[in-house]
């Protein structure tokens, strides 16, 4: 392995580390690999302007990675601390739908600036 990558190895690995002892979002975002999951495919779906509830991340989400009721429990939790904004949808009214909130999408904007400058070079 190249100095380099070593260099970037230890910037990301720092990163997470220090992001996992967070209070708030990025203690929830990085306590475990399914919060990431299903964060990033809430926020994906809305940033594409598509609706996405809990079937469509149970369908999406492996069961070997998951269960159904981590999923609803996750959801549910990031609802109440405000994570997740959950409204009904527009196509179908029988549907929940989740949108990222504000807060999350500030996070997430900024994780992702923060990994371009760990993996540039």
């Amino acid at each position: 392995m190249s100095i380099k990558n070593k260099k970037i190895l230890q910037n990301f690995l720092d990163e997470i580390m220090k992001i996992s002892f967070g209070k708030g979002f990025s203690g929830f975002f990085y306590r475990n690999r399914v919060n990431v999951i299903i964060c990033l495919l809430i926020s994906i779906s809305s940033k594409e302007d598509k609706e996405i509830g809990f079937e469509d991340l149970c369908s999406y989400i492996p069961g070997f990675i998951t269960s159904r009721s981590t999923i609803k429990s996750v959801l549910d939790y990031a609802v109440k601390e405000k994570y997740f904004i959950k409204s009904k949808s527009l196509l179908d009214n029988r549907k929940s739908t989740y949108i990222p909130s504000s807060v999350t999408r500030v996070f997430l904007k900024k994780w992702t600036e923060r990994n371009k400058e760990i993996f540039q070079d």
